[in-house]
């Protein structure tokens, strides 16, 4: 349903973007959607798929690949399990956030996101698949 590209600072940021973003249009049956945002701002980068189960109890692995201007940077891997479609509890919602990412120099500081071309693909990995294609999303930022 909806492949997003967020960034934020610290994890405090994210944890609201989640529970207050994410959780509450779900919540309401709407979809995650994208934002903008600005160059050299921030410093944590991360992505949130939202998909909707027709059947529960299957586990599965999200991969989220994610390039700056074209080139592969950082991989996240995250274990979920399907649920049923028609879930009222809304933490049995299907939604899942990668792993942050961030631009870390030798010395271990880490510098906000320059301006450019960001994307996140999304691959699928069950027992049956064997690393899915789902769908990608491109975020210019300026």
């Amino acid at each position: 349903m909806a492949l997003v590209l967020h960034f934020c600072n610290t994890d405090e940021d994210r944890n609201k973007w989640v529970v207050y973003d994410c959780v509450m249009n779900i919540a309401e049956g709407q979809i995650v959607e994208q934002k903008s945002f600005k160059a050299n701002t921030y410093k944590m980068l991360l992505a949130g798929f939202q998909w909707r189960s027709l059947e529960k109890g299957h586990s599965l692995k999200l991969i989220f690949k994610f390039y700056m201007e074209g080139n592969l940077v950082y991989t996240s891997v995250q274990d979920a399990v399907t649920n049923e479609l028609d879930s009222k509890d809304i933490f049995q919602q299907d939604f899942e956030v990668s792993s942050s990412m961030r631009l870390e120099g030798p010395n271990g500081v880490t510098s906000p996101f320059p301006a450019g071309r960001y994307e996140v693909e999304l691959y699928l990995k069950t027992e049956e698949l064997d690393e899915h294609f789902v769908m990608r999303r491109t975020l210019d930022v300026r």
